[in-house]
C-alpha cells in the first residue's frame, strides 16, 4: 500500500529530499538567493485554483452571514483544485489569506465546501466595487473574490502557522510591524491592507525578479535570505508551479527586502555545492515535531509541523500518496505582536542570531 502521508513527510527530513527533488543551480541578486527544485518522479494530478478561474470552473465567495473565515469554494471541473496554503485573495469585505491547503473535489453539484481563511486587511469590513469608492450592495457579484498577484512574505506567514486561536490577531500584527518597517502610515494604507504594503514596493521587488528564471521541470524553489536558509516551497506537479510562480517568488522577495542588511551571514557559501548541502543538512538536523495526521477540509491530509524553538515552521497537504505542496519557513523575522495589545517594537532591536541555523 505504500507509505502512510505522515511517514513520508518524516523521510523528507530524514535524507529522502532527493528521491522527490533534485537541485537546480543557484540564481543570486543582492541578498536573496534561490535554488529551483527540480521534480522527480510521478506527477500529483490537480490544477490550481489561477487555471481554475481562467477556465471559469471555480470561484470563491463569502457566505450570506459572512465573518472573516466563512468562505466557500465550487468546482465544476473534473479534476481536483488546489488552493494552496497562503494564497491571497483580494474581494469581498476583505482581503483574505488562506491559511490551509486545500485540494477541492469536482462536484457534479457545483455544492460548494467551505475554505479556512485569514484576514490581511484589518481596516475593511464591506464591499467595494473595483476602481471606485462606491461601496457595493449585498447580493450582488462583489461577494466573490479572485486571486491576488502577491502572496504574504515567509515573516508574516509563519504566524498564519500558529494555533488557530491566536493566528488572526498576530498576523494583523505582523502586517501592521511590516508597514513601520516599511514606513507605511496608516495615512498610506487606510485599510491596513497587505495587498497595498506590498503594492507600494512593487518597484524593488521588481528589481528581484529580473534576476530569477526558472528551468525544465521545475517544482518549487530553496530561498536564502543574507546567506541563510530562510524557506523551502515545492508542488507536485510542475505546471501548478508555473501558475503560482510570480506571487510567490514576489512574497520570498518582500521577505529579502525586509530582511536587508538586518542580519549578517556566518556562513560563506559559493557553490551549488556549498548551497544543496546547506539545504540538506538543515532538514536532516532540525528536530522537527509533527502534528497528528487530519483530513483537510477537501481531499487529502494536512500535517503541521515545527521545531520546538519556533525556529521552523511548516504544513504540507498530500493526497493518494503524493504530495500537493510543501511549505516551511523560518522564524519571523518581526516582533512577536497581537493587534489586540499592539505596540510595534522597533524592528532594529529584534534578536535575529535566533532565527540562524
Amino acid at each position: 500500500m505504500g507509505l502512510k502521508h505522515l511517514d513520508y513527510l518524516k523521510n523528507i527530513f530524514e535524507g529522502d529530499i532527493n528521491k522527490i527533488i533534485r537541485f537546480g543551480n543557484l540564481q543570486s541578486y543582492k541578498n536573496m538567493t534561490i535554488i529551483p527544485l527540480i521534480l522527480e518522479g510521478d506527477e500529483a494530478e490537480f490544477m490550481t485554483i489561477k487555471e481554475a478561474e481562467l477556465q471559469n470552473a471555480s470561484h470563491i465567495s463569502e457566505q450570506e452571514s459572512a465573518s472573516v473565515s466563512e468562505l466557500e469554494v465550487v468546482n465544476s471541473s473534473k479534476i481536483p483544485i488546489l488552493i494552496p496554503f497562503g494564497h491571497t485573495i483580494s474581494g469581498g469585505k476583505q482581503d483574505r489569506v488562506i491559511y490551509q491547503p486545500l485540494l477541492v473535489p469536482p462536484t457534479q453539484t457545483g455544492k460548494p465546501i467551505p475554505i479556512p481563511s485569514r484576514c490581511v486587511e484589518a481596516g475593511r469590513w464591506s464591499f467595494e466595487l473595483e476602481n471606485s469608492t462606491e461601496i457595493a450592495p449585498k447580493g450582488t457579484e462583489h461577494r466573490k473574490f479572485k486571486s491576488a498577484k502577491i502572496r504574504l512574505n515567509p515573516s508574516i506567514m509563519s504566524n498564519a502557522m500558529k494555533e488557530e486561536g491566536d493566528s488572526q490577531g498576530s498576523i494583523w500584527g505582523g502586517i501592521e510591524a511590516q508597514m513601520a518597517v516599511f514606513g507605511q502610515t496608516t495615512d498610506q494604507n487606510v485599510s491596513r491592507s497587505y495587498n497595498k504594503l506590498a503594492s507600494d514596493q512593487k518597484e524593488r521587488v521588481e528589481k528581484y525578479t529580473l534576476h530569477f528564471e526558472d528551468v525544465e521541470k521545475q517544482c518549487g524553489v530553496a530561498v536564502f535570505i543574507n546567506g541563510q536558509l530562510n524557506a523551502l516551497e515545492f508542488y507536485g506537479n510542475k505546471k501548478a508551479w508555473k501558475e503560482v510562480r510570480n506571487e510567490t517568488l514576489n512574497g520570498f522577495i518582500m521577505e529579502a527586502i525586509l530582511r536587508m542588511d538586518k542580519e549578517e551571514s556566518k556562513d560563506v557559501l559559493k557553490s551549488n555545492e556549498d548551497y544543496w548541502k546547506k539545504v540538506s543538512d538543515a532538514l536532516a538536523e532540525a528536530k522537527m515535531s509533527f502534528e497528528e495526521e487530519k483530513q483537510g477540509a477537501g481531499l487529502g491530509s494536512v500535517i503541521r509541523f515545527g521545531t520546538e524553538d519556533g525556529k521552523w515552521s511548516g504544513i504540507t497537504l498530500m493526497h493518494k500518496e503524493k504530495l500537493c505542496q510543501f511549505y516551511i519557513v523560518a522564524k519571523s523575522a518581526l516582533p512577536e505582536t497581537d493587534r489586540s495589545t499592539m505596540q510595534v517594537q522597533e524592528f532594529r532591536n529584534v534578536d535575529l542570531e535566533e532565527q540562524r541555523f
